[in-house]
């Protein structure tokens, strides 16, 4: 797995005067060990191509806080001061001679970035490496809004062709819409089954929070969708209606009079705004997920500050046994509402985008982990099951 020509473009920057970092070789040793049997124990990556050696001094003080000394002769460590898709040309006139590198990574290659790379890195519009087909993914978030992709990336990374869709708070798109519309979201399950490397049958969504209830009718109003996994969410339709051939499916009712704030922190604690869901006063805004063919995989956190979640993922899941159908449920001890990929940390309070407020997600450090863990592989096993009838394939690497 040698690639010496990973050193030419080093050749180029040489000519340019531009300081580097130094002593990269751990990020090798610590993220990709699975190398270090292919390449030289010691990479001095910079030093040798450019013929620089960072000066780096520094004092200590007793209380353990430390103190740079710049060194006047020192070549100092770049960080880009524009837009690389959009640069200033007039305040950056020598930006006009830049030229992009340019690389293809095929299927079962890896391109190895450096943690301390001090440039732009931007992938292709394409699809997957290899010819496919790929099981097909549509990726919701929640009532923030927004797009969120890093999900979808990961995703993709594992072998789905994955759409992150955004459906409020984005664009043109309303931060708190009257209504939102199924014909909406079947458009993009059109779309993914149109691209040609999308393997045909039905594809999978996945969704967290109000991505989650939205993912659970899609799956059950709308046609191609063969697999839905709900993270975080509920059996029934929250916050917004919704609109879809012929009916509308009310939000389930709340009252954000029951919402409590701590005076100490400022958090906000939505756990009681919701009505009863077993109140028949509010099955109108239930999902009929029972009268889906889909397969459904349920994940949730006893420690969701943000709503009962697990309390109405079992209601869900109730029905379903009920009408006799198999479904696949997990509910982690110790974790909190934000259940995202593997190594990410723990978020258990933020800014909520739309609303404007702090809101409590909840989660322990140790059980989140561990959850997140075993969620991002059993969401990967049930769209594999289900989607392509096969296992998890396994890295190259």
């Amino acid at each position: 797995m040698h690639h010496p020509e990973c050193h030419w473009p080093l050749a180029s920057a040489a000519q340019m005067d531009l300081g580097v970092p130094q002593k990269q070789c751990s990020n090798l040793t610590e993220e990709f060990p699975e190398l270090i049997c292919d390449v030289q124990p010691d990479i001095p990556w910079m030093s040798e191509a450019l013929e620089l050696y960072q000066a780096a001094t520094y004092k200590v003080s007793e209380d353990g806080s430390f103190e740079i000394v710049d060194e006047k002769t020192a070549d100092k460590v770049p960080w880009i001061p524009l837009d690389p898709l959009n640069p200033n040309l007039e305040q950056y006139p020598d930006y006009a001679h830049a030229k992009p590198l340019q690389c293809t990574v095929k299927a079962g290659e890896m391109l190895y970035l450096p943690s301390l790379w001090f440039h732009h890195v931007q992938q292709s519009h394409g699809c997957i490496a290899g010819p496919g087909p790929f099981p097909g993914l549509i990726d919701l978030y929640g009532s923030g809004g927004g797009l969120v992709e890093y999900r979808a990336s990961l995703l993709a990374s594992r072998g789905f062709v994955t759409l992150a869709l955004a459906y409020m708070a984005f664009e043109d798109l309303p931060a708190m819409p009257e209504i939102l519309e199924l014909d909406y979201f079947q458009e993009a399950i059109d779309f993914l089954h149109k691209q040609q490397q999308v393997k045909d049958g039905g594809i999978g969504v996945l969704g967290l929070s109000k991505g989650a209830d939205l993912a659970l009718s899609m799956a059950t109003f709308l046609p191609g969708i063969k697999a839905a996994v709900s993270i975080s969410g509920s059996g029934f339709n929250s916050f917004i209606p919704l609109r879809g051939d012929g009916f509308t499916i009310p939000a389930h009712p709340y009252d954000l009079g029951r919402m409590k704030t701590s005076e100490e922190s400022g958090l906000v604690d939505f756990s009681d705004i919701l009505d009863d869901h077993r109140d028949p006063a509010t099955w109108d805004s239930r999902i009929p997920v029972e009268k889906s063919l889909a397969k459904f995989l349920f994940l949730s956190g006893l420690d969701d500050k943000n709503w009962k979640s697990d309390l109405y993922c079992r209601d869900a899941v109730q029905r379903l046994h009920q009408c006799g159908q198999k479904v696949e449920f997990c509910s982690y001890s110790g974790a909190g509402h934000l259940l995202e990929p593997p190594y990410l940390p723990l978020c258990q309070s933020s800014i909520h985008k739309v609303l404007g407020v702090f809101v409590q997600w909840g989660g322990q450090w140790r059980e989140h982990a561990r959850a997140q863990e075993d969620a991002w592989h059993r969401i990967q096993a049930f769209f594999w099951k289900h989607l392509m009838n096969s296992d998890i394939p396994k890295s190259n690497l």
